[in-house]
Formats: C-alpha cells, sequence, structure tokens
C-alpha cells in the first residue's frame, strides 16, 4: 500500500513538473512579456499626456482603463487555462486567497469530497474535516496562511455519502510580482473510503 502511494505520488510529481516546464510556466512567461508591453504602453499614455499636453486626462484615464481590462482578462484566460491542464490530468486541487479563504475548487476535488463547490469554498471545506481532526487541522492552516508557510497534513473528511476518506493535503504560497497572492493546493486520497 505505502509503495502504491509513493509511486502515485511520483508518477503525479512528474506529471505536475512536466505540466510546470512545458505548458504553465512558458505561458505565464509569455503573459510576463504581454504584460510589460501593456505596461510601455500605459508608460506612452502617461508621457504623452505628461509632457506633450496630446490629449486630455479623460482621454488617457479611459486609454489606462481600457489597457488594464485588457491586462486582467489575459490573466484570467491564463488561470483558466492552468485549471483545466491540471484537471485533465485529474488533479484535485484548490486556490485559497491571501487570508486562506478557498476561492476555486477544482471538479477533481469536489469528486474526491463527494461535495459541490459550494461546500468547500470559503472556509465550508473545515466542516467537513472528522471532528477528532478539525481543530489540528484549521491551526495548521491558519499558521501556514499566517507565517506564508507550506501545509502538509494527511486528515479525514466525510463525504456526503457518510463514508470518510482519509487525504494528503499539500499546499504552497504563490507570489505575483513578490506579493503574496494567496495558495494552490492539492489534495489526494489515501486509500479507499470507509
Amino acid at each position: 500500500m505505502a509503495l502504491e502511494t509513493i509511486a502515485t505520488l511520483e508518477t503525479t510529481g512528474k506529471g505536475i513538473g512536466w505540466l510546470w516546464n512545458n505548458v504553465i510556466k512558458p505561458r505565464m512567461q509569455k503573459s510576463k512579456l504581454q504584460r510589460q508591453e501593456m505596461l510601455d504602453k500605459i508608460n506612452d499614455i502617461h508621457n504623452e499626456v505628461k509632457f506633450n499636453g496630446g490629449g486630455s486626462i479623460k482621454d488617457a484615464v479611459y486609454r489606462l482603463e481600457k489597457s488594464v481590462s485588457v491586462i486582467d482578462t489575459k490573466l484570467n484566460g491564463i488561470q483558466e487555462n492552468q485549471h483545466v491542464a491540471l484537471n485533465l490530468q485529474g488533479i484535485a486541487f484548490w486556490i485559497s486567497n491571501e487570508h486562506g479563504g478557498c476561492e476555486y475548487a477544482s471538479t477533481n476535488l469536489c469528486k474526491l469530497l463527494g461535495r459541490n463547490e459550494s461546500e468547500i469554498l470559503g472556509n465550508g471545506w473545515v466542516g467537513w474535516i472528522i471532528p477528532e481532526d478539525r481543530k489540528r487541522i484549521f491551526e495548521a492552516w491558519e499558521f501556514s496562511v499566517e507565517n506564508k508557510s507550506a501545509f502538509d497534513e494527511y486528515y479525514t473528511y466525510k463525504k456526503s455519502d457518510g463514508k470518510f476518506q482519509k487525504v494528503w493535503g499539500l499546499a504552497f504560497h504563490k507570489k505575483i510580482g513578490g506579493l503574496h497572492a494567496g495558495t494552490m493546493g492539492k489534495l489526494e486520497a489515501i486509500g479507499e473510503p470507509f
């Protein structure tokens, strides 16, 4: 059983590594270049208004808002692609905000826990941890969020069908532009539901 779990974890790790190196990282690098191009355009607009008197401040603000909207749209597209890629690999994962509240629960996570996304979002996920584990896990999660450290815990969930599922939760904090931007984690089943 332990060897099977280790082999599964190694396979999953290799899959995640391949996905990161061949799909997500190149897209993020491309997006970084696109963001820089947009920032350069914004700077040009600023210089035009500041130095040349070309156009009104209202026009400059409108162009700036439009540029920011384009950047947001591109970033959302990258994030959606990342979600699709991880779901296709069968990874049960979640994304939380910088305060630790779950903002996204993958379809695989919902399937593993036998819960719909609305039951997991925010701090709803805590309510489905068995009472014997709940306090320990929530305190470990809070510590991880407050200290921006990894979360690595074993615990048991109660599924919607009344069965229990032992799981391994692993999460790491992500940064965007050097700023803390929440957490991305995965959950793996340990054995069969009981």
